[in-house]
């Protein structure tokens, strides 16, 4: 079932919905949730756990994510300090899907994605656009326990194959194959990841393992510390345009790979 405090938010774009401490076997998703739209992130709705307090979602087993924004069409909504767990069974944790778009994750922990597929946060176009989503200053982690084959793919910490998002200040870390995967056809362009920590990654060991791993033309790809990747650090291919500088990367097989 959907959050069901959230049915008292109303249409409050601009407004603050804070969750006392505790954990709720539920879920938000904005087919069976109100959640209000904004116009900007500057009156945004922001949905987040009270001050102090830990506020964590852990749905039953069935449903598909534990926060689902794709099958409505959401703008400018803010979630904040929330703890997304999926070890009931979820096959992705945060799935941001077109025509949503503008979606800021801030501060949450998203962890235990279970299964063979998908990742922690996927944001794909589906019927629409989606894109433009923020993930700031979240652990991302221990996604994925076993793969699709013998040979992979397996579940990635996040899975981005749309435009012009924005991954800031992550803690990446203890997923099944890759930290993050920047790939779709066609593929995505004009996303920035910046200042994120990328590492222990591949828990499948028969896994090619990649910290971060980026295709597409205009990305900026800097400041992030990436390392203990078992087979590489970072791989680039059909990049053009985008800009890698200023990462540190060590304990990374064979550090970064090129592909024009």
């Amino acid at each position: 079932a959907g959050l069901t405090v959230l049915n008292s938010f109303g249409n409050n774009a601009g407004k603050v919905m804070a969750i006392k401490q505790g954990t709720y076997v539920e879920r938000i998703a904005n087919d069976i949730n109100s959640i209000p739209n904004g116009s900007s992130f500057a009156n945004s709705a922001t949905i987040r756990a009270y001050p102090g307090h830990v506020v964590t979602l852990r749905p039953s087993s069935g449903v598909d994510a534990v926060l689902g924004m794709g099958d409505g069409a959401s703008q400018y909504v803010i979630f904040q300090d929330l703890v997304l767990d999926g070890i009931n069974g979820m096959h992705e944790i945060v799935s941001l899907r077109g025509p949503t778009h503008h979606i800021r994750l801030l501060g949450c922990d998203i962890k235990n994605t279970q299964g063979p597929d998908n990742a922690g946060v996927t944001s794909y176009p589906g019927t629409g656009t989606s894109g433009s989503n923020e993930i700031i200053n979240c652990l991302i982690h221990d996604h994925g326990t076993s793969s699709v084959g013998p040979n992979g793919p397996g579940p990635h910490g996040l899975y981005i194959s749309t435009n012009g998002n924005l991954i800031e200040g992550c803690d990446i870390y203890n997923n099944w194959q890759h930290g993050m995967q920047v790939f779709e056809t066609p593929t995505p362009s004009n996303c920035i990841v910046r200042n994120n920590r990328i590492h222990h990654n591949g828990r499948g060991l028969a896994l090619y393992d990649v910290g971060l791993v980026v295709y597409g033309a205009g990305h900026l790809c800097y400041n992030n510390i990436i390392y203990d990747e078992r087979d590489e650090g970072l791989y680039i291919e059909s990049a053009a345009g985008s800009k890698f500088y200023h990462n540190s990367l060590f304990s990374t097989g064979s550090g970064i790979t090129f592909v024009s």
